[in-house]
């Protein structure tokens, strides 16, 4: 029973806020829709970038609310409290950052991993006597996602009369690979000088080849000290689980308690500096 009535204060508690939100006056409207408005402006444009024409900005932005609300009205039915409720509901707002950051950083290693192939394909093309831009063509149509997505926007771009040298500037700026940008440092060079361009792109693949047989060693040597970060960042939560079974009233004082949410804000903040420090210590550039 006791429950029930706390998960209906939270529900009525809620629903008072939307009802504010949305009729309490037109300034607060304002910000709301100035809000949501500079919300789906971000989340377009990562979704631009990811290439994930199938998702609407809106959707993530509502989506974004509504998993905000659920860990509000979920934090404060566990722990009683507003204001450590109002956080943790808070850190839900960075979540679709983190969550965009971790598809740019799996889709960028995915795009590494094809631009040897890349390379390789597009000096073959060429010294068969195809251009340039036929060669990128080429590897648009042959390759997977995400090179086929990103050459391919090069294709669309120069069919819509974007010089050469612009195409591929843009797509230097757009993707931010330290291999790409070799790559097309020697391409721009090249076409401004002359030479051997297919030699060169076979030259700069091999080097690519050797950066990514080094970065692999280098993972595999600090593999370590990343099970280590691991361990260390889940390992309280499994202890403060445990301690929870074993004594749920002394472990619920973290959670009521003025001075608990201190230690617990306290502990969470220094779990995520040492987890930090010890990804910035094993994360080596090559």
């Amino acid at each position: 029973m006791e429950i029930a009535l706390q998960l209906l204060i939270s529900l009525s508690l809620f629903v008072s806020i939307v009802i504010i939100v949305v009729v309490g006056g037109e300034p607060l409207c304002q910000w709301f829709r100035k809000f949501r408005d500079q919300s789906e402006a971000r989340y377009r444009k990562e979704l631009s970038e990811l290439f994930m024409a199938d998702w609407a900005p809106r959707t993530v932005t509502y989506l974004t609310g509504l998993a905000l609300a659920i860990v509000f009205l979920v934090a404060l039915w566990i722990s009683d409290s507003f204001i450590l409720a109002a956080l943790f509901a808070s850190l839900m707002v960075l979540a679709p950052r983190g969550f965009f950051q971790y598809l740019k950083v799996k889709r960028m290693e995915r795009f590494e991993a094809q631009l040897i192939d890349a390379l390789e394909l597009l000096a073959n093309s060429v010294k068969s006597g195809q251009t340039l831009i036929q060669g990128v063509e080429l590897v648009s149509s042959n390759m997977l996602p995400p090179m086929s997505e990103e050459f391919g926007l090069m294709v669309k771009e120069y069919n819509l009369g974007v010089p050469l040298d612009r195409v591929i500037q843009n797509a230097r700026e757009r993707i931010h690979s330290k291999n790409l940008n070799l790559a097309t440092s020697a391409l721009i060079v090249s076409r401004e000088k002359g030479g051997n361009l297919p030699e060169t792109l076979r030259r700069i693949s091999d080097s690519i080849r050797e950066i990514h047989r080094l970065e692999e060693k280098i993972k595999t040597s600090t593999a370590e000290g990343r099970k280590t970060a691991r361990t260390m960042a889940v390992m309280p939560f499994v202890l403060g689980f445990m301690l929870y079974v074993m004594d749920p009233a002394s472990f619920s004082l973290l959670f009521v308690d003025p001075l608990g949410n201190l230690i617990l804000f306290v502990a969470v903040l220094l779990i995520g500096v040492g987890f930090f420090w010890i990804r910035k210590i094993v994360n080596v550039a090559v």
